[in-house]
C-alpha cells in the first residue's frame, strides 16, 4: 500500500472541500440541499472499488482498494487522491452518471482512477452528462 489508511479526520477535511468545489458550479449551486445532506462513511468495499454512492450516502474504501489514500494531495507514494474520489462520489449525489475514462480522462466523473492521479470538478464539462436520479454508482480502480 503506497498511501495511508483512511480516517474519519481525513473525511472530515475532504468533504467540505469537495462540497465547496461543487457549489462553484451551476449544478452544485442549484442543488445545495443535496450536497448539505450528503454523508460519507468509511467501509470495507468489494475488491477494486474506491467508493460507492447510494442516494446521499457515500461509502469510501478503508484502504483505497489496497492502494492507500493520499488524503492531503501532498502525501508521497501515489495513493488514491481522496479529494478526487469524494468530488466524484458527490457528483453521483447530484445525479450525475459516470463517463468513460478513455474518452473523458480529465473529467471528475470518469469511471476509473489511477494511483497518484488527480481530477477536479472545475475540469468537468457538464453538457456531457446524463443524470441518474436513482443516485447510485461506484468508482473503480
Amino acid at each position: 500500500m503506497d498511501g495511508v489508511a483512511l480516517t474519519d479526520a481525513n473525511v472530515a477535511r475532504a468533504l467540505p472541500q469537495a462540497i465547496a468545489a461543487w457549489e462553484q458550479t451551476p449544478l452544485g449551486a442549484s442543488q445545495a440541499d443535496a450536497l448539505a445532506g450528503a454523508s460519507v462513511q468509511i467501509a470495507d468495499l468489494p475488491s477494486g472499488l474506491l467508493g460507492i454512492t447510494e442516494g446521499q450516502s457515500v461509502y469510501l474504501s478503508r484502504d483505497a482498494a489496497g492502494f492507500g489514500w493520499s488524503p492531503d494531495r501532498v502525501t508521497p507514494g501515489g495513493g488514491m487522491d481522496l479529494l478526487t474520489v469524494v468530488e466524484h462520489e458527490l457528483g453521483h449525489v447530484l445525479g450525475l452518471v459516470d463517463v468513460n475514462t478513455a474518452t473523458h480522462p480529465a473529467d471528475i466523473m470518469a469511471d476509473s482512477l489511477s494511483a497518484g492521479q488527480r481530477r477536479d470538478v472545475s475540469d468537468t464539462i457538464f453538457s456531457n452528462y446524463a443524470f441518474n436520479r436513482r443516485g447510485g454508482s461506484a468508482l473503480a480502480v
